[in-house]
């Protein structure tokens, strides 16, 4: 309530519930006080009316009444202690009604206090007492409307021989039945029969009883409440204080010890000239932990005190380390891929000999070590790794690749470098004019004096702004966006036979939208075969093969192939027939390439060559289409054959990517050359990629692994920014 309207809108809203009689609202107590008829309306209803006229609403214990309950009850009043909001009130109220010989419990946050009527013939004070405190809260007896205690106030005690005069007063008294006097508060409690001596004839006899020695009165219960409030908050002060000094000394070893790095590091780019990211932090840290003590130290001094922010800074230092530990958990992950393939020669071998010169055996499925020499023994081997020795072997030339591609820089991080370059100064310039527009703002009466924090001055106010700019202006992610995804980004590719030259083409990858594929070799097996031999005379097909494999044999694969085809039968005056023509174009309309062979100037047959189609080949090129990417293929077959291919999955256009040995030129004059195969050292050269394990599915797997590269450097900005 806040106005006389509101108090009236109160009044009027209990006044319509049916079985009020009457209803008062004070506003400056803001109180209500309330006669019902209990049998129409309950507390519950009268403070629902309240809380639907749109206030907050209390129960409050009834004012004591020393009047004995009709029914034998008593009426206790406790304080309580702990209860913090509306779920504490609700638990001691259910605790309280629960307790057997309970009649009726209230209690009111407000106040702390808790009002009981309980049958003392089945359940005491203490009782009571003691199960709010096993529910977690402090209890005490303040008053009871039972006549058989009293505590009183007692003046003119000075030594011990004045306490024992005391009990031995109450020793003689009738109707004492027990005493307890308390030297620090000086206040003597008597528990008495009331039907043998009252409360004012127990006063006179202590005081006869000592000569007038003492002076005794009576003790106001809530003025004994005051005096606890003002010793609890006395202490929790004391509490506080020892909490600002205790988070002192902790941030002290926070910001000096552990962040001594980002110090040592901030005063080395001093020194040469620059700025960094140590710089920022080391500033805002220091700029909120002085603060903070200045605001203790003058807090402790005058009394005022203004907030601190020791948190603010250790909490900075403790995210700043967190991340550079994940930095080097990533340079960690990434290096993975190197160290594996360093220990890839050698691994499983068994020494036999321990000299200058060791013998060891080489275990079927082990590697063979690039420099030893056979002494004895044959086997397989598989060259694939190893087509030269020592430093320039391509194992030792994939390692270089891979970390010459993890210490580049990718053209998106050029942005990057130059808001770094530029991001501190502009930080330190900010927080400046932050505090010199609210310090001067408020000096000229820019902004009202309410929104200066208590015991607080525009110095300060403007201060707490300046130092907000900094510390939240740390971009540490800024520096690390770009790196560390590219290192992940070329570590995982490595992992999965995926080798990446650098972060320039990392980046040109993720806007592929054409890949162009060599057949022979790549889309295709690269295993020729003959699966047709048609004989046009009348000539044996037995001796007909027989001759093709001489040629084959004498000239080479090469040679029988040029020899086959149109161009050169008509450079030499052989007639191809019309049945012939027709019969090499079935053979290439179905994937096949038409050899023919002639004799004595004479066309005596045609063979039918299929290299068939790698079993990944027609899903990568749907994967590619699904992608987006538009997939195409060169050849140096004839036109059908490449058309044949190209169809063979639902007409799709299928297209091609080189081997690195023949398309060389090609590869190096894309935008992005990837090379199948990792044999040669061309393929190494000319590629922006290379693919080790000779399968399709990793064209797919390069492009994929490009595009969510880049989409996480992306997401790492817009979230730094936002979160700066």
């Amino acid at each position: 309530m806040t106005c006389a309207a509101c108090s009236n809108s109160v009044e009027s809203a209990l006044k319509s519930v049916n079985g009020v009689l009457r209803a008062s609202v004070a506003l400056l107590q803001n109180k209500a006080d309330v006669v019902f008829n209990p049998t129409l309306v309950k507390d519950d209803d009268i403070k629902k009316a309240i809380e639907d006229a749109g206030f907050e609403a209390e129960i409050l214990a009834e004012p004591i009444t020393f009047k004995t309950k009709p029914n034998g009850t008593l009426l206790g009043q406790f304080t309580i202690g702990g209860m913090t909001c509306a779920a504490c009130v609700n638990s001691v109220e259910g605790i309280l009604r629960d307790l057997p010989g309970v009649k009726r419990a209230v209690v009111a946050l407000a106040t702390s206090l808790g009002e009981v009527e309980y049958d003392p013939t089945v359940i005491s004070k203490d009782d009571i007492v003691n199960a709010i405190e096993d529910a977690g809260f402090e209890a005490a007896l303040v008053q009871s409307n039972q006549q058989d205690k009293i505590i009183l106030g007692v003046d003119g005690i000075f030594s011990e021989m004045d306490v024992q005069l005391l009990e031995g007063v109450l020793s003689t008294l009738k109707g004492v039945r027990q005493f307890r006097y308390n030297r620090m508060s000086n206040e003597l409690e008597v528990h008495f029969d009331p039907e043998v001596v009252g409360s004012r004839s127990l006063v006179d006899g202590i005081e006869g009883g000592s000569g007038l020695k003492f002076k005794l009165h009576v003790m106001n219960p809530y003025a004994r409440m005051t005096s606890k409030d003002v010793e609890e908050t006395s202490t929790m002060f004391r509490l506080f204080i020892s909490s600002l000094f205790l988070s002192w000394a902790l941030v002290s070893v926070v910001q000096f010890v552990i962040g001594k790095r980002f110090y040592v590091a901030a005063g080395r780019a001093l020194r040469n000239g620059s700025t960094n990211m140590d710089v920022l932090v080391a500033l805002g840290t220091s700029a909120s932990y002085f603060y903070s003590v200045c605001a203790l130290l003058y807090g402790a001094a005058s009394g005022f005190w203004s907030p601190t922010y020791f948190e603010t800074s250790s909490m900075l230092i403790t995210f700043v380390l967190l991340g550079k530990y994940l930095e080097c958990l990533a340079k960690g992950k990434t290096s993975d891929a190197i160290k594996k393939w360093k220990v890839h020669w050698g691994k499983g071998n068994r020494c036999l000999t321990n000299s200058a010169w060791d013998t060891l055996k080489v275990l079927p499925g082990a590697k063979v070590p690039a420099d030893g020499v056979v002494v004895w023994g044959s086997s397989y081997v598989n060259e694939s790794m190893a087509t030269k020795v020592g430093s320039d072997a391509v194992l030792n030339q994939i390692i270089s690749l891979v970390e010459t591609a993890q210490m580049s820089k990718a053209p998106i991080q050029k942005f990057a470098d130059f808001v770094a370059s530029i991001f501190v100064p502009t930080v330190v310039a900010m927080s400046l004019l932050t505090f010199l527009g609210w310090y001067v703002g408020g000096t000229i009466g820019a902004y009202p004096d309410d929104w200066l924090p208590e015991n607080g001055n525009y110095f300060v106010f403007a201060l707490m702004f300046s130092i907000s700019v900094v510390v939240i202006a740390c971009p540490c992610a800024l520096g690390l966006a770009t790196p560390t995804a590219v290192m992940v980004a070329t570590g995982v590719g490595a992992n999965n036979g995926v080798l990446i030259k650098g972060g320039d083409a990392l980046e040109r990858a993720q806007k592929i939208k054409y890949v162009i594929f060599d057949k022979t070799g790549t889309l295709t097996q690269g295993k020729a075969t003959v699966t047709t031999a048609k004989v046009f005379t009348g000539m044996d097909r037995g001796e007909f093969l027989k001759w093709v494999a001489s040629a084959e044999a004498t000239y080479g694969r090469l040679c029988l192939e040029q020899v086959g085809n149109r161009k050169l039968m008509n450079e030499n005056g052989i007639t191809i027939p019309t049945h012939v023509e027709n019969f090499v174009v079935e053979l290439e309309e179905s994937a096949k390439t038409g050899i023919l062979v002639a004799f004595d100037d004479n066309l005596i047959g045609v063979l039918g060559v299929a290299d068939p189609l790698k079993r990944e080949a027609a899903i990568v090129i749907e994967g590619l289409q699904k992608m987006g990417v538009k997939p195409v293929m060169v050849t140096g077959d004839n036109w059908r054959t490449a058309r044949a291919v190209a169809q063979e999955k639902d007409g799709s256009v299928v297209a091609m990517v080189g081997d690195g040995i023949n398309d060389s030129p090609a590869l190096a004059a894309a935008d992005v050359g990837m090379a199948i195969g990792a044999g040669t050292d061309i393929a190494i050269e000319a590629a922006d990629y290379v693919l080790m394990r000779n399968n399709l599915e990793d064209v797919i797997t390069a492009i994929d692994l490009s595009r969510k590269t880049l989409s996480r450097i992306r997401w790492n900005y817009i979230l730094q920014w936002h979160i700066t």
